[in-house]
């Protein structure tokens, strides 16, 4: 009789199915005589069509439904109709702890009130004599008011084969080989088995002990005490490792850490003896009473910790020792700060260690290309990664198998074992992603987007949060409380950035820390931030989601870049902290000829020039930059002609994206001094700033008009992606769009005689350079054939020159008609390769001069010394 809702089996109606899994079916049900809903585990056919193993589960199950506890789920009896035999149980509401654990590590009071429960539970089976023998947190409920229900004691046991039971049937093991595996069933769980499990040897309540040690260990560190891709990689690890003792939370005490290694030593006899020690244990730690001696019976590890740390000492620090340290050494190791060298990077923020604190991935050079590196820690050697080339802000999978990166204007994904990547999205200006124990990412697409979700595999990404007032982007995402709740850096006005939290049901986010540069989660309970190139820690409590304490110093002079001023700092669920070094370089303002030769150089490096928002005056007198001092963007000119001696032109203005008007007299810059960003402008000479555009949504300056009553600018839309539209000045003519189009359109410039603009656009599914009319029909004129940023007219309108995607600067041929209302492109020609190239919104990395014959990039400085540090231990 097939079960479905609505049918009937005995007094029990079927309401829906709840679950299957290798010990039968497992239905929702109503008592329809005590009017009473229940649990129905329907027996295999493997059970119920075996007389003597049919025989034997009952008899066991009589002596289970003797168990009455609190924290037991009870076994009301055994119900059969129709040929269909069914366990009738307790039904218990709420999520088992598996799933509770999948959103992340389980806070030390939680965990402690949980596994106080479960203890209790186990305490009172093995007083009857009775052993649980699959207890793992699937196995274990927790209801909505915190009370725990252990489920499934001995069925394990009363399931086994006919030939596999014993003559003691209680101390027979659950798992012998994989043979003993019928129908698809395997007895016990792999990764909650003792060592005498796994061998197949007799178990008795010591083996609960065991699996109870290993659910303890998983809640506090939210990952498997043993763990392995297959069976047989699983009962190795159980049989031959030890735990990674230093991922447990500085914040567990030292009775609780000792409790742990008591339930996971491998020898039964060393093994804590009963769980009631283990109660007591975890009273004491909820009282703060922690005893200061070995715990139950057995030898203390004292001695051979202290000649094992003895040993260590012997040997040269470096990385693998490290690494090796923390998988095979159950003590509290000291702190440790090793350098990791790396081939030359652009991109010092561009890291990221993986959750398990095994394997760094970073940004560098290869072969003259920026592309994706790994740096295995219990190795001495990195290796780049194929396929990764322009790759930026990597960030890893939960199960350390997989980095998403972006590159080429899009979010892509690869394996860590190799293989092509996989493009996920368009990313124009990323600004950092996170990867969800759920299987999704969380993006940020341009730095005036909300937080954007998308499958791991693919799709239509979704908005997940919403820009609020004052709100000018949500960037650098990451999961915290379990992925539960993101923490994410809001840009806006100075008393509204900083770093926020909120949940990832649509909730209104809560602020907490001001700050100018995004925050990284440690999951050990702090939060890590950098202020003024020194990174601090301070406690956050992430079930409160409150910050606690005073921040603590952790290191000085971290690296601080990229549009955000992100902190090249990175944190591994073990504890590990990564960063990289500053040191002082910057961008560098070089006059390059057309093959690439360098001509001069402007000043000197520049630490804190933004990237991408160089302006020439008309005349090729002056540059503006936008610098951040302090914190604090502004504007600044630099005097070429007096190598490069600057002058800073606004005060605190929270300016960027500089941009001259044709007559020299003026500059429009961006600005979000009134909580949006919006468009203003300023004369050279220092008068006031005065407003242009103050109208809704996010506003950048892109390009004037030759006769200077137009100026271009571009508007972010939520439907609409980034749009082109022009504001008339001086006129009642309304600001209207220029190229509006589901796609990204961006960086437009107006030909000489303003009767054209050029602009870039991914319509294609990649950046390519286009040119239209700038009012009236017209159809767009491909200009690239292999790809484009960043087009710039050379005065006369002859020529347009562009970046191609491989960092390469292009010039095409361009002719107009004689009636100017056509225009035909040559083959562009590849001038030199140059050290920038950026698809981002408003991006201007080089100029032009008049003539066309040279060319003043921003480019930035090759790092080849600054290494990066990993702390390892840290305790505040």
């Amino acid at each position: 009789m097939a079960l479905t809702p609505g049918t009937r089996l005995g007094v029990y109606e079927i309401a829906a199915p709840i679950g299957e899994g290798g010990m039968g079916q497992v239905f929702r049900a109503r008592d329809t005589k005590l009017n009473r809903d229940v649990a129905l585990k329907v027996l295999p056919d493997s059970v119920a069509d075996d007389a003597d193993r049919l025989a034997r589960f009952t008899r066991e199950a009589q002596t289970l439904a003797s168990l009455n506890h609190p924290h037991i789920a009870a076994i009301y009896g055994l119900e059969e109709s129709g040929g269909v035999r069914a366990l009738v149980m307790e039904l218990v509401e709420g999520d088992d702890l598996s799933r509770r654990i999948a959103r992340g590590a389980i806070p030390l009071d939680e965990a402690l009130s949980i596994a106080k429960q479960v203890v209790e539970a186990l305490e009172a089976a093995h007083e009857q004599g009775i052993i649980h023998r699959d207890l793992k947190p699937a196995n274990i409920k927790v209801r909505s008011d915190g009370t725990v229900k252990v489920l499934d004691f001995g069925l394990a046991k009363a399931m086994e084969p006919t030939g596999v039971a014993s003559p003691n049937a209680s101390q027979s093991p659950t798992i012998t080989t994989p043979a003993m595996t019928q129908a698809g069933m395997i007895l016990g769980t792999a990764a909650y088995m003792s060592p005498e499990q796994a061998r197949g040897q007799l178990v008795d309540k010591r083996t609960d002990i065991w699996a109870f040690g290993c659910v303890l260990y998983e809640m506090l560190t939210g990952r498997a005490a043993f763990a392995g891709q297959t069976f047989s990689d699983t009962v190795a690890a159980i049989l031959q490792h030890e735990p990674t003792w230093v991922a447990l939370p500085p914040t567990v005490p030292e009775a609780i850490r000792r409790l742990l290694e008591r339930a996971l030593e491998k020898d039964p006899k060393r093994r804590l003896r009963d769980i009631g020690d283990a109660r007591v244990e975890i009273d004491e730690a909820q009282r703060g009473q922690e005893r200061h001696g070995p715990i139950a019976s057995g030898t203390p590890r004292a001695g051979w910790r202290v000649t094992l740390l003895g040993a260590v000492a012997l040997v040269a620090l470096g990385v693998a020792t490290a690494v090796w340290m923390r998988q095979r050494t159950p003590a509290v190791l000291p702190e440790t700060r090793l350098e990791i060298s790396t081939p030359p990077t652009t991109q010092p923020w561009s890291l990221a260690i993986s959750p398990d604190g095994l394997t760094v991935a970073f940004v560098a050079e290869s072969e003259g290309k920026t592309v994706l590196w790994l740096r295995p820690l219990n190795g001495v050697a990195a290796r780049p990664l194929a396929g990764t080339n322009g790759a930026t802000l990597p960030f890893w999978s939960p199960d350390n198998q997989s980095i998403g990166f972006f590159a080429d204007g899009k979010l892509k994904r690869i394996e860590i074992k190799g293989g092509a990547p996989q493009t996920l999205a368009d990313a124009l200006q990323p600004q950092g992603g996170a990867w969800s124990l759920d299987g999704s990412m969380v993006f940020v697409p341009h730095q005036l987007s909300p937080l954007l979700r998308i499958s791991a595999g693919g799709g239509e990404p979704v908005p997940l949060t919403q820009l609020a007032p004052g709100h000018n982007g949500h960037l650098f995402p990451q999961f915290v409380a379990g992925g539960t709740h993101i923490l994410y850096f809001v840009a806006g006005v100075s008393d509204i950035q900083g770093a926020y939290v909120s949940r990832l049901d649509g909730t209104a986010p809560k602020k907490l820390l001001d700050l100018r540069s995004p925050a990284v989660y440690l999951p050990t309970g702090h939060l890590l931030f950098v202020r003024e190139s020194a990174l601090f820690a301070q406690v956050f409590d992430p079930a409160r989601l409150e910050l606690k304490g005073s921040p603590i110093r952790v290191a000085d002079r971290v690296a601080v870049g990229g549009g955000a001023n992100v902190a090249a700092v990175s944190a591994s669920n073990a504890g590990d902290i990564l960063y990289r070094a500053a040191t002082g370089s910057g961008r560098q303002l070089t006059w390059f000829d057309r093959s690439g030769k360098t001509l001069a150089e402007i000043g000197n490096p520049d630490s804190a020039r933004k990237a991408g928002v160089l302006s020439l005056s008309p005349d090729g007198r002056m540059v503006a930059v936008t610098r951040t001092i302090d914190s604090t963007a502004d504007l600044w000119l630099l005097n070429l002609e007096r190598s490069g001696v600057m002058s800073r032109l606004t005060i605190d203005a929270a300016a960027g994206s500089a941009l001259w008007s044709r007559d020299g007299q003026r500059l429009a810059f961006a600005s979000n001094r009134n909580g949006r960003l919006d468009i203003y402008q300023k004369s050279v000479d220092g008068d006031r700033d005065e407003p242009l555009l103050i109208t809704p949504g996010l506003k950048v300056p892109a390009d004037w008009s030759p006769d200077g009553h137009i100026l271009l600018y571009l508007k972010a839309d939520t439907k609409t992606h980034l749009d082109i539209w022009a504001l008339p000045i001086g006129t009642e003519e309304k600001p209207f769009p220029v190229v509006q189009s589901p796609y990204e359109d961006l960086n437009p410039q107006f030909s000489p005689d303003g009767m054209w603009i050029a602009y870039q656009s991914d319509e294609s599914n990649r950046h390519e350079i286009y040119v239209r009319p700038f009012r009236g029909p017209g159809a767009p004129v491909p200009i690239s054939t292999d790809g484009g940023t960043q087009p710039r007219w050379r005065r006369d309108g002859k020529e347009l020159f562009y970046l191609g995607l491989d960092r390469r600067l292009m010039a095409a041929p361009i002719a107009f008609s004689s009636n100017g209302k056509s225009v035909e492109a040559g083959t562009p020609v590849r001038l030199f390769e140059t050290k920038i190239g950026g698809a981002g919104i408003s991006q201007r990395e080089y100029e032009v001069s008049a003539d066309g014959q040279r060319f003043l990039i921003d480019a930035p400085v090759e790092e080849v010394s600054a290494p990066m540090i990993l702390i390892q231990n840290w305790r505040p």
